[in-house]
C-alpha cells in the first residue's frame, strides 16, 4: 500500500508540473501531500445579477479544471465543478449560497481561484 501512495504522490508531482508549468505549487509543500488530509471547503455567496448561467458556468468549470484537484460545488447537493451542465443544474441565482468543496494536491489555489471568481461576479459587468 505504501509503495502504491508514494507512486500517486509521484504521478501527481509530474501532473502538477506538466499542467501548471508557471504556477506549480512549490515541490515541497507537493511532496508532504498525504492523501489522509481534509478537503478544503468554503461558503461563497453569486453576485452578479445572472447568477450562474452558462457563460458563469462555463468560466466557473475552466477554472476549476486548470487545477489537478477534485472540486465539488452545490447548495444542498454537490456536483462536479468541472462540468458546465452540472453546474447549471445547479440554478443558482443571485444571493445563493454555494458551498465549495476541493480535494487534492493543489487544493488550497483551487479554492482561492474559485472564491476569487465568484465574489467577483464571474468577471462580468452588470
Amino acid at each position: 500500500m505504501a509503495k502504491f501512495q508514494l507512486k500517486c504522490k509521484f504521478l501527481n508531482l509530474i501532473r502538477l508540473r506538466i499542467f501548471r508549468a508557471n504556477n506549480y505549487v512549490d515541490l515541497i509543500s507537493s511532496a508532504n501531500y498525504n492523501n489522509d488530509n481534509k478537503m478544503r471547503k468554503a461558503r461563497v455567496k453569486v453576485v452578479n445579477s445572472k447568477g450562474l448561467h452558462a457563460r458563469a458556468a462555463a468560466r466557473l468549470a475552466k477554472v476549476a479544471s486548470d487545477y489537478i484537484s477534485i472540486v465539488r460545488v452545490g447548495q444542498t447537493k454537490m456536483v462536479d465543478g468541472k462540468s458546465i451542465l452540472s453546474l447549471m443544474m445547479l440554478a443558482a441565482i443571485k444571493g445563493t449560497v454555494l458551498k465549495i468543496e476541493t480535494e487534492g494536491i493543489d487544493e488550497d489555489i483551487a479554492i482561492e481561484a474559485i472564491i476569487n471568481l465568484v465574489k467577483g461576479g464571474f468577471d462580468e459587468v452588470n
